[in-house]
C-alpha cells in the first residue's frame, strides 16, 4: 500500500534488533532482512517522528552507509519509527526510490499515519500471542485441576467462579458450563 501511494519502488515494514532490520513485509526487495549498520532503518529509529532525506549522496548522516554506496545506491530515504504498545521502538516504515525526491507536508502526515495503523497492527498481533500464552496457561492448570481427587474452584475479587475442576463437577452435580461465571454463593 505504501509503494502504491507513494509511488517508490521499494517500501518496507521492518521490525529492528541491535543488529538486524528483518523485513516483515516489503515490496521491491529480494531480501527478508538486513544488517543494522548496511540500512538506513537504524537512524530513523533514533527520530522522534519522520527521518526524509530527499538526496542520500548530499547527507552526511547517509555518508559510508553500504546501501547508499552500493548498487543501485538508495537516493531517497523516509522512514517513519513504529512503537510496541510499551512505547518502545520497534521496528520503521519506510520508502526507498533510486532517484532524489521530496515530500510535502501532506505526504509526511499521510506516512505518519500508515505509520500509526502499523503500530496497531503490532500490538494487535502481541495481544493476540499474550491472549493465547493465558488461554494455554489455563488450559494447563484445568489440566491439573481435572487430575485432583479434591473438588476445587477458582474465585475471582467478586466471588465468581472462575475455573473448577472435574471433581467439582462431581460434588456439586453441575457441569462447568453451569458453574462458570456464578457467585460461589449460589
Amino acid at each position: 500500500l505504501a509503494a502504491r501511494l507513494f509511488q517508490v519502488p521499494i517500501a518496507i515494514l521492518s521490525l529492528v534488533d541491535a543488529h538486524r532490520a528483518w523485513f516483515k513485509s516489503a515490496v521491491g526487495v529480494d531480501g527478508t532482512e538486513a544488517s543494522r549498520e548496511q540500512s538506513l532503518c537504524g537512524q530513523a529509529l533514533g527520530v522522534p517522528e519522520l527521518l526524509v532525506v530527499p538526496d542520500t549522496r548530499r547527507d552526511p548522516r547517509c555518508v559510508g552507509v553500504p546501501c547508499v554506496t552500493d548498487e543501485p545506491p538508495v537516493i531517497f530515504y523516509a522512514g517513519r519509527p513504529l512503537r510496541g504498545p510499551g512505547g518502545h521502538r520497534v521496528g520503521v516504515l519506510c520508502l526507498v526510490d533510486r532517484r532524489p525526491r521530496t515530500m510535502s507536508e501532506a505526504d509526511q502526515a499521510l506516512l505518519h499515519d500508515l505509520g500509526g495503523w502499523a503500530e496497531a497492527e503490532i500490538a494487535a498481533a502481541e495481544l493476540q500471542s499474550a491472549y493465547r500464552q493465558v488461554r494455554e496457561g489455563e488450559a494447563q492448570i484445568q489440566e491439573v485441576l481435572d487430575h485432583l481427587v479434591d473438588g476445587v474452584l477458582l474465585i475471582d475479587e467478586q466471588d465468581h467462579v472462575e475455573l473448577c475442576s472435574a471433581s467439582a463437577e462431581r460434588i456439586f452435580g453441575a457441569s462447568s458450563a453451569v458453574l462458570l461465571g456464578r457467585r460461589i454463593q449460589e
